[in-house]
C-alpha cells in the first residue's frame, strides 16, 4: 500500500466532550493525501465507540487500543506508526482549521532546511468560542531565543518532517505531563530548523479539565529539567535524562536544577493559565487559580522583581473584574512597590497595543 504524504497523529483518554469535533476537523482537511492515526490510552468513557463510529466511514482512520500508560509513552506508541513523510499532531479537544495540512505541506515541500513547522492559533472556550488570537515567533532565529525561557510552537497546530522526529527517538518519558513536547523541541531543534506559519491556523481549546490547569508546577519543572539537560548536550556531555523513567530529586541534584528556578519559571505560567482563562471563562471561575497563585508568591523567597511584579499584577486584573477594589488595589500597590518602573510603563504600553490594532 502507497505511504500517505501526511500522517496525522492524535492520542485519546476520556475526551468525549469534544472528540467528535477535533476528528472531523482533520477529516474536513481541503488537503486529502493523509492517514489519520488515533490511539486511545485508556478511555473509560464513550470515546472509543465515537472513534469507531468515524472509522467506519472514513478508512484513512487507523485506530489502535493501549494499555493505559503515561502521556509521553501513548504519544510514542501513536506516532511510530506514522508512515508519512510529515507527522502532523492534534489534541483530542483541539480543532485544526481546513487549510491547515495544506498550507503547511506547501511550505514544508518548498523549505527542506525547516523539520518543524506551527503556526499561530485561535484561542477558544469550552463552547467553541474563539476569543483570542495567539501568535507565535515566526522564524527561525526568534524561535531558538524564544526556546531558552519556553516553548514557541502550540503542539496543536506542529507539523513535522517524521524523519526528525524518529532522530532524535521521539517524546521522553520522564516528561510525561511535565512539558513533553518543550523537550521535544529543544531536541529537534538541535538537528534542523524551525518555522511558525503567521497565519492562525488551529483552535486551542482552553477548559478546566487540562493538565496545565491541574499540574502547573509539574509542566514548569519539566521546563527546568529540559532547560537543564539541553545545557549538558550542548556542553558535550552526557545527558542524565536518557537513562531514567522519571525526574527525581537526585536527578534536579545532578541536573543543578534549583527550587529558585522552578518558581521563576512557575508563577509565569501561572499569570499566563489566569489571564488566558480570564478571558475565557470570567473572573469567577479563575479565582481559586489566583488565590493559589498567590500563595506560591508569598511562600517563595527567591523571586525575581519582574515575576513578582506581574505576578501582583494579573492578580489585580481579577480582582478589579470582580469589583473587589480593595484587593485589585493592594495588589496594585505590591506590584508597583516591587517594579515601579514597570508598573509606571503600562499605560504607555497599552497605548502602544491600541495604536497598533487601529494601524
Amino acid at each position: 500500500m502507497k505511504a500517505p504524504l501526511v500522517s496525522v497523529a492524535m492520542v485519546v483518554c476520556n475526551v468525549e466532550r469534544f472528540l467528535a469535533e477535533a476528528i472531523e476537523s482533520i477529516l474536513d482537511q481541503t488537503f486529502r493525501d493523509f492517514e489519520f492515526i488515533i490511539v486511545d490510552f485508556g478511555s473509560t468513557d464513550g470515546s472509543q465507540a465515537i472513534i469507531r463510529r468515524y472509522q467506519e466511514k472514513d478508512q484513512r482512520i487507523k485506530f489502535d487500543i493501549i494499555p493505559h500508560c503515561n502521556l509521553a509513552e501513548a504519544r510514542n506508541a501513536c506516532c511510530f506508526r506514522a508512515r508519512g513523510k510529515y507527522l502532523a499532531l492534534l489534541d483530542a479537544d483541539d480543532l485544526a482549521l481546513p487549510d491547515r495540512l495544506r498550507r503547511q505541506v506547501e511550505h514544508l515541500e518548498s523549505h527542506p532546511e525547516i523539520g518543524v513547522l506551527g503556526t499561530a492559533h485561535y484561542l477558544m472556550d469550552q463552547a467553541g468560542r474563539r476569543f483570542a488570537t495567539q501568535p507565535q515567533p515566526a522564524g527561525d532565529e526568534e524561535i531558538r531565543t524564544a526556546l531558552r525561557t519556553g516553548c514557541p510552537f502550540g503542539q496543536d497546530s506542529v507539523t513535522m518532517r517524521l524523519a526528525e522526529f524518529q532522530a532524535v527517538k521521539g517524546y521522553r518519558k520522564p516528561f510525561s505531563e511535565l512539558a513533553e513536547d518543550y523537550d521535544l523541541w529543544l531536541r529537534m531543534m538541535e538537528r534542523c530548523r524551525g518555522a511558525n506559519l503567521r497565519e492562525p491556523l488551529a483552535c486551542y481549546r482552553i477548559h478546566a479539565g487540562q493538565v496545565g490547569s491541574r499540574k502547573l508546577r509539574r509542566v514548569s519543572l519539566g521546563h527546568c529539567v529540559a532547560r537543564a539537560s539541553a545545557k549538558l548536550r550542548e556542553q558535550g556531555r552526557p545527558d542524565p535524562v536518557d537513562s531514567v523513567d522519571s525526574i527525581t530529586p537526585e536527578l534536579l541534584i545532578e541536573l543543578g536544577v534549583t527550587e529558585e528556578e522552578v518558581v521563576n519559571d512557575l508563577l509565569p505560567f501561572y499569570k499566563n493559565r489566569v489571564l488566558t482563562l480570564l478571558r475565557a471563562n470570567g473572573a469567577a471561575s479563575v479565582l481559586p487559580l489566583v488565590k493559589e497563585m498567590q500563595g506560591v508568591l508569598a511562600q517563595s523567597t527567591a523571586v525575581s522583581d519582574s515575576v513578582a511584579a506581574e505576578t501582583y499584577f494579573a492578580a489585580a486584573r481579577v480582582y478589579w473584574r470582580l469589583g473587589n477594589l480593595t484587593s485589585a488595589c493592594g495588589a496594585m500597590t505590591r506590584a508597583f512597590v516591587t517594579r515601579p518602573a514597570w508598573v509606571a510603563s503600562l499605560p504607555w504600553r497599552a497605548f502602544r497595543r491600541v495604536a497598533r490594532k487601529a494601524a
